[in-house]
């Protein structure tokens, strides 16, 4: 399918038939996914299989989004052999993990098949069901099927801002660029600011710190100025 089709048809589908799928169709899931890009080509992506019914049970107690598929992948990675950014000491498996998710997304649409992307389940609780390694970490959860024929897009799914409604701004710790975070174009203050404080990279130079003093330049960038508390 041409890619401008697929990007713009794909949704995610919450009802699935009975059929089961066929091995050959996982397989050829896998193998696009496997051409997925990496951090320094570390390759750290794992998959979780499912296709039995008892294995499907034991994923609906990590997650009440199975929507009745007859199979699921699970996205994981290898944080033993992911790349780390030498510059800021944080291990990227989960964001390649992610870019293989999103293979794996296209791809089952591709097939004809249907999915949703699964990001809400209990990690803890999956890798005690399925026995994983302490150093393979679940990212997200795809659940496979055959789409039923009454089975419609979200509302939701329509919903999608302009290119012209939102805007990356910097974020600065007292002076210093920290991160960059995504919000509404000519959004409130307030807004700007929950944003920028709620960013991982931002939060590590300001927890355990006194918010002195806030500063936004609309549109351009906030700045936190920031003391440790004694």
């Amino acid at each position: 399918m041409e890619f401008s089709r697929l990007v713009r048809e794909r949704h995610s589908v919450r009802k699935f038939t009975e059929e089961p799928v066929s091995k050959e169709q996982l397989l050829l899931l896998l193998e696009e996914t496997r051409l997925a890009p990496t951090a320094v080509n570390h390759q750290p992506q794992r998959y979780l299989v499912i296709t039995e019914k008892a294995g499907m049970e034991k994923l609906s107690r990590c997650t009440k989004y199975t929507f009745g598929a007859p199979c699921a992948i699970v996205v994981c990675c290898n944080r033993d052999e992911a790349w780390v950014n030498r510059y800021t000491g944080e291990m990227k498996g989960e964001v390649d993990a992610a870019i293989a998710a999103t293979h794996l997304m296209l791809a089952i649409h591709d097939a004809g098949l249907g999915s949703c992307w699964v990001g809400s389940f209990d990690p803890k609780a999956l890798t005690e069901e399925f026995g994983l390694p302490e150093n393979i970490f679940p990212v997200a959860i795809f659940p496979i099927g055959h789409i039923a024929p009454d089975s419609e897009p979200a509302k939701k799914h329509f919903e999608r801002k302009s290119l012209d409604e939102v805007k990356e701004i910097a974020v600065q710790v007292n002076g210093k660029l920290r991160g960059t975070v995504t919000i509404p174009v000519d959004c409130e203050e307030s807004v700007a600011l929950e944003a920028a404080m709620a960013e991982p990279k931002v939060k590590k130079f300001t927890d355990g710190c006194a918010i002195v003093k806030t500063i936004y330049v609309r549109n351009k960038l906030v700045n936190i100025i920031a003391k440790p508390q004694k």
